[in-house]
């Protein structure tokens, strides 16, 4: 089962985020510059993601530690992508 949820963190967190931004510049071109946004997408859910994996690791059934740590590298470099789609999205405006 804790396997399973972080396929699904490493899977899904890349595309939700994708899906989030280009759903958001479709409907309002300038929420992506939002505080709110900012805050949601680039500090809470990444850190819930990584809470989440850190926390999944106390129950035993976790991967490897490597595993671990790769997964929290994925969630960094998924949430630094975000971020520089939205400076892309800043420089065509």
């Amino acid at each position: 089962m804790v396997r399973k949820i972080n396929i699904l963190i490493a899977v899904l967190y890349p595309l939700l985020a994708v899906a989030v931004f280009f759903l958001t510049v479709r409907n309002d071109p300038f929420g992506v510059f939002g505080q709110n946004y900012k805050t949601i997408w680039l500090l809470m859910i990444p850190g819930i993601l990584i809470l989440v994996t850190i926390g999944l690791a106390f129950t035993g059934k976790a991967p490897r530690h490597s595993l671990r740590l790769t997964l929290i590298a994925w969630i960094a470099i998924v949430t630094y992508g975000h971020y520089v789609m939205i400076d892309i999205a800043a420089a065509g405006v």
